[in-house]
């Protein structure tokens, strides 16, 4: 059975007495206690939209300083819901409601941050495979970089997917680093073969303009692309098969196109 993820969602029974007391305040004349009845909701609302995002495996892997951001501005929206809330409705002095806010913030730290795919389980993997996985992520960075400054619209398209299969690649062995030995050549290997050959085609389209391997390159990436997403899938099925074969078998073929 699928385990439900109710990250966020156990917010909404906090905000549930505001609604009657948001009607007896409209009853009451009491439009500065409506105001910030609607105001603590609507922070609320947010928090939950924001986390949940920010929380979505697909954003983990894909786009993990997106989802970090998303998190911390869903934290920021409830701490600020929860002063609101204490000052205006509660009636408490502006330090009280501060420190309602910092604790509000600690609280949510410690509820959906230890489940961060990224950076939890470096901490406790072996240095040597921290330290792959770090040059894995800034020779993943460096492509990414190399995709926004080619012109070339559909090869930078192509090296964009090849970014987007890397980082969920990335993802995934970070969230379980025992993972990293099925992964080896792919680390080893072909992160930074692919980089080299998409390197060393910017500074030849730099110096001689789109040339006649621009074809070759094309197809190159595409074999990437496609080698990037086998890898993928073997790591999401446990596979402890790797890639080794399809490896070698590009990595002659860059040999033999003269770009590796």
């Amino acid at each position: 059975m699928p385990r439900v993820d109710l990250r966020g969602y156990l917010l909404l029974p906090l905000a549930l007495p505001l609604l009657p007391a948001t009607v007896l305040s409209l009853a009451r004349g009491r439009t500065d206690h409506v105001l910030a009845e609607l105001a603590t909701l609507g922070l609320i609302g947010a928090a939950v939209w924001l986390v949940r995002r920010g929380l979505r495996p697909q954003t983990l892997l894909e786009a993990p300083d997106s989802a970090r951001r998303l998190r911390w501005m869903g934290s920021g929206a409830l701490a600020l819901g929860c002063a609101v809330c204490d000052r205006f409705l509660i009636g408490h002095s502006t330090g009280f409601s501060v420190l309602i806010a910092g604790l509000t913030l600690v609280g949510a730290w410690l509820a959906w941050w230890p489940h961060e795919t990224t950076g939890a389980a470096d901490s406790t993997a072996p240095k040597a495979v921290r330290q792959q996985l770090a040059q894995a992520r800034a020779q993943i960075e460096r492509l990414d970089a190399l995709a926004k400054r080619l012109r070339q619209l559909p090869l930078a398209e192509r090296l964009n997917q090849i970014v987007g299969e890397a980082r969920q690649i990335l993802g995934l062995l970070e969230a379980d680093p025992g993972d990293v030995s099925k992964a080896r050549r792919f680390l080893s290997v072909y992160l930074e073969g692919a980089l080299q050959v998409c390197e060393r085609y910017e500074n030849t389209a730099l110096q001689h303009g789109v040339t006649a391997l621009e074809e070759n390159f094309t197809e190159v990436l595409d074999t990437i692309a496609r080698v990037f997403a086998e890898q993928r899938e073997r790591l999401l099925a446990n596979d402890v098969l790797d890639l080794d074969v399809q490896i070698e078998v590009l990595k002659r073929r860059l040999e033999l196109e003269g770009i590796s």
